[in-house]
């Protein structure tokens, strides 16, 4: 499942798995729309379009979220070749 702040789960039960990884992908592309890059995408995600947007420098947790995830990534694309 996504982890979505309150206001993106007003129109649907956030505890319910489909409707809950529908909303998260759709954020996360529509992120991806605005940033371009899979890693500033993340970015967004989790600390915000408008805090990534306006910083040079994202958090801490924001740059330890990024690496993780592409860390996956890159784990699961590899393995898949």
């Amino acid at each position: 499942m996504t982890q979505l702040m309150p206001d993106k789960c007003h129109d649907f039960d956030w505890r319910e798995i489909k409707p809950n990884v529908f909303r998260g992908t759709e954020y996360f592309q529509q992120q991806l729309e605005r940033f371009g890059t899979i890693p500033v995408a993340l970015a967004a995600y989790n600390a915000g379009p408008t805090r990534v947007a306006s910083s040079k420098e994202w958090p801490r947790e924001t740059r330890l979220y990024v690496k993780k995830v592409t860390g996956y990534y890159e784990g699961l694309t590899s393995r898949s070749n």
